[in-house]
């Protein structure tokens, strides 16, 4: 949604809105690169492009949850520097 309404670009793929979003200093590289890595992991998922690992997914779950958690801060931050523009 912020990719469309800031008009940052017509993605042809799911990673240009994080590529988008990071050349525009909504999210820095580190975020970026965890998004992309979810993305990619959830089409595993999802498609079932392989074998999956259930001790590698379940860790994941477990132990990786923070990444949501840095992702929405980041957005968090950068909606609220719009309302004071």
């Amino acid at each position: 949604m912020i990719n469309a309404d800031l008009s940052l670009g017509i993605p042809s793929s799911e990673d240009d809105v994080v590529q988008n979003l990071m050349s525009k200093g909504i999210i820095d590289s580190d975020v970026s690169n965890i998004l992309i890595a979810m993305r990619r992991f959830r089409n595993i998922v999802v498609h079932r492009y392989g074998k999956i690992d259930d001790k590698i997914a379940f860790s994941l779950l477990e132990n990786e949850l923070e990444d949501f958690v840095l992702f929405n801060e980041r957005i968090r931050a950068f909606l609220k520097s719009l309302v004071y523009l």
